[in-house]
């Protein structure tokens, strides 16, 4: 499926607007993110937290800036690192988990393959922007419900209300890969990041205070 946006000035600014004031929250949680590491003083809390919070600023500068430009080459250079961060956030969201809750074969391992995927996203994206977007959006969903095979040694390390709060964050991006895929309705895309911003918002949370 080989799909080409055609979004109005309108949708394009409505767009580059909802992920500009998700860029200046990841900005603001990475600095909350940096001083909860300094206070726990743990190698492995900072590098993780480090991860994850550059990952979410990368994701939401890089798709603010790409939607903010018009038409062009500029464009289309940053459409791709647009579509590439995804793949970053999504590994860079399981980091904390993988190193700092399970620190086990079972983390270690799903966390090298979500990296060998943010490869070959990566190498993907580079090449086909528009095509086989189901494809694409497939590996995102592989990629964010990894989670299933590590629940049961995650469940005594990780509290209700945490399992609660990644869960929710997970269908928030989860439902949000439809509007993402598929065209259904003008600002459909808006919706997307709408979606995303809540995912990563319930994905911080339970970052921020449970892990």
């Amino acid at each position: 499926m080989k799909i080409i946006n055609n979004f109005s000035k309108e949708e394009e600014i409505s767009h580059s607007i909802t992920h500009a004031i998700g860029a200046i929250i990841s900005v603001v949680g990475f600095i909350f993110l940096m001083i909860k590491a300094y206070i726990i003083k743990d190698t492995l809390h900072t590098v993780s937290y480090i991860i994850f919070g550059l990952s979410l600023i990368n994701l939401y500068t890089m798709s603010s800036i790409y939607h903010a430009f018009p038409k062009g080459k500029s464009k289309k250079i940053f459409e791709k690192f647009d579509h590439i961060s995804i793949y970053f956030l999504i590994a860079g969201s399981y980091t904390p988990f993988c190193l700092i809750l399970l620190n086990n074969k079972i983390g270690w391992t799903i966390f090298i393959i979500q990296w060998i995927f943010v490869l070959i996203g990566t190498i993907f994206k580079s090449i086909w922007v528009h095509k086989y977007v189901g494809f694409a959006t497939i590996i995102y969903i592989i990629m964010g419900w990894m989670i299933v095979f590590s629940i049961k040694p995650l469940l005594p390390v990780l509290s209700i209300n945490g399992f609660i709060f990644l869960t929710i964050g997970g269908i928030f991006y989860t439902l949000g890969t439809i509007f993402f895929a598929f065209r259904l309705f003008k600002y459909h895309h808006t919706v997307w990041h709408i979606f995303v911003l809540f995912g990563s918002i319930f994905h911080y949370l339970t970052i921020y205070f449970y892990v």
